[in-house]
């Protein structure tokens, strides 16, 4: 990759923006040029095909791009109650590929 120069962007907006925006917060790279990203999303997103629901309850999410921009996978978790706020707000790869995310979970969680 070349420092400092954008390679790409993937937008996506929540169906309800202005009292449930969406928010993306971590973003890491790992050494095959996989994309994670992570946020909070507070209702439905759509991206591409794939569509993300908040529940209306602001749920953390991560995402999975390889490095030509296809998504591989997602998840969503948290926002069970109607006060949550939960978000990833960081994510870490380590040299045999698992992720490490740290964020806001504000009720009890099943992963």
């Amino acid at each position: 990759m070349t420092p400092n120069f954008i390679q790409w962007v993937k937008t996506f907006q929540s169906s309800n923006q202005q009292s449930d925006p969406a928010m993306g917060t971590a973003i890491a790279i790992d050494e095959d040029g996989n994309v994670y990203s992570g946020g909070g999303i507070g209702d439905t997103i759509r991206i591409g095909d794939l569509s993300l629901d908040g529940a209306n309850n602001n749920r953390a999410y991560i995402l999975k791009h390889d490095s030509s921009r296809n998504l591989l996978w997602s998840k969503t978790f948290g926002g069970g109650t109607a006060d949550a706020s939960d978000k990833m707000q960081d994510i870490a790869i380590d040299s045999n590929g698992f992720s490490y995310t740290a964020g806001q979970i504000r009720v009890l969680l099943a992963l």
